[in-house]
């Protein structure tokens, strides 16, 4: 079964790289990181497969946050999923890595940056 999820795993990351269109992309990738979720979180596996879930969550991550960066046409909804994503559920992992790599950093502040400006707006607007 382990290697089965990892398989499956594997394929999402792999279609979320693929995929042009930014919402199904960010689906593969929530639905690649459920499954290495639930297998590092599973003590009935060994070390060494939890370690290989987490290196393929990692790997793809750094794939994924590169093409994520050049991402310039995505709407402030999808903008958003991919901000509670990368704050919240993959937030180490994500940190991990821009700490490697500046270069990636600054592209991904860019990214960042896209639609937050509008949504403090937004936000400030429901405040008040």
């Amino acid at each position: 079964m382990t290697s089965k999820d990892l398989e499956n795993a594997l394929r999402l990351f792999e279609h979320a790289e693929q995929e042009t269109d930014p919402k199904r992309k960010l689906s593969a990738l929530e639905e690649a990181l459920d499954i290495t979720d639930y297998l590092q979180g599973n003590s009935m596996l060994t070390t060494q497969e939890i370690s290989l879930a987490a290196n393929l969550r990692k790997s793809h991550l750094r794939r994924l946050l590169s093409q994520l960066t050049t991402m310039r046409r995505v709407q402030i909804d999808v903008w958003f999923e991919y901000i509670k994503l990368m704050f919240q559920r993959a937030n180490s992992d994500v940190k991990a890595i821009l700490a490697d790599d500046s270069s990636l950093r600054e592209s991904y502040n860019e990214f960042i940056s896209l639609w937050a400006k509008e949504a403090l707006d937004i936000l400030t607007k429901q405040v008040k």
